[in-house]
């Protein structure tokens, strides 16, 4: 390793820490409005970490698996990706239920395989 690599990774590392602790005083100061707000709401990318506060504070986040089931349908193959790890990481149960779903496979196939768990949750559509 070259003088110049140790040296930016000397810099680095600080920086990075001190990132990953700004980020985590960011999401605990969160109102709890805000974090209900982001796990309802639909930008996938805020589902995990506004959850997982959530569930940290001690919050009921089962009322969230309704609208994660509804991104399981939807047209985006990214966005039911994301629906499919937050339900299986946060809620234990999916795990099983979403064994045989898969994103990538088009809409009406998805909708086929977990319509017994839709028609559980009171989901209907198309």
């Amino acid at each position: 390793m070259d003088t110049t690599t140790l040296v930016i990774l000397i810099m680095a590392a600080p920086a990075l820490a001190w990132a990953f602790f700004a980020d985590r005083r960011r999401w605990k100061r969160k109102s709890r409005d805000e974090l209900i707000g982001m796990a309802g709401g639909q930008d996938w990318r805020r589902w995990k970490a506004a959850i997982a506060e959530l569930q940290r504070r001690g919050e009921d986040t089962t009322v969230f698996i309704p609208s994660l089931l509804r991104a399981l349908v939807s047209e985006s193959r990214v966005t039911r990706e994301a629906a499919r790890i937050t339900l299986v990481a946060f809620f234990p149960d999916m795990k099983l239920a979403l064994k045989e779903f898969s994103a990538s496979e088009d809409v009406a196939t998805s909708r086929k395989k977990i319509a017994a768990l839709l028609a559980r949750y009171g989901i209907q559509g198309p």
